[in-house]
C-alpha cells in the first residue's frame, strides 16, 4: 500500500491490482521475455515524471500510450487497444464497422471513439475525447444505456 500510495494509485486501483496484478521480481527481464502482455500500466509520483515518460514512450515505433487518469500511463502495442478490439469484435460478429457504437470518458477511449461508426463521449469526458466524438451524452454517473437507447434507437 505504501508504494501504491506514493505513486498516487487510488484505493480503487489498488483493489484492482491486488485482484488481477501479477507481481514481477525483475521487471526488465519480464519486459524482454513477455510474449502475451496486453498492457503495462505504470503509476507516477509526479506529473513531470509521467509527462516525460509519455513523450519518450510515445516516440517508440509500434507502441501506443494512453491514460485513464492523470497519474498513470497505459502502454500497449499499436495492434492492441480498444479501437482494434472493437473492429475485431465487429468482424467476428459480421457487423459492418459503420454500424458500431462506442462510448468513452477518458483519453484511453480515443482510438475506440475514432474507429466506431458512432463515437459518443460522456458529458464528464476529457475535452480531447469530446472533440473526437460524434456527440456528447449524459454523465457516466447517469443511466447511460437508457439515455443512448432513447436518443439513438427510439425507432
Amino acid at each position: 500500500d505504501e508504494d501504491y500510495i506514493a505513486h498516487r494509485a487510488s484505493e480503487n486501483w489498488r483493489r484492482f491490482f491486488y485482484r488481477y496484478g501479477i507481481p514481477k521480481e525483475n521487471f526488465s527481464h519480464f519486459c524482454r521475455e513477455a510474449t502475451e502482455v496486453e498492457m503495462i500500466c505504470p503509476f507516477f509520483a509526479s506529473a513531470n515524471e509521467r509527462t516525460e515518460a509519455a513523450k519518450r514512450l510515445g516516440a517508440l515505433e509500434g507502441v501506443r500510450v494512453a491514460s485513464s487518469a492523470n497519474v498513470n500511463l497505459e502502454i500497449y502495442s499499436k495492434n492492441a487497444g480498444k479501437g482494434n478490439a472493437l473492429l475485431h469484435l465487429a468482424a467476428r460478429l459480421g457487423i459492418d464497422p459503420a454500424q458500431t457504437l462506442a462510448v468513452g470518458d477518458s483519453e484511453n477511449d480515443s482510438d475506440m471513439i475514432k474507429k466506431a461508426g458512432l463515437g459518443l463521449a460522456m458529458e464528464n469526458a476529457c475535452s480531447e475525447l469530446k472533440a473526437l466524438a460524434s456527440a456528447v451524452v449524459c454523465r457516466n454517473t447517469e443511466h447511460v444505456v437508457d439515455h443512448i437507447l432513447k436518443h439513438y434507437f427510439s425507432n
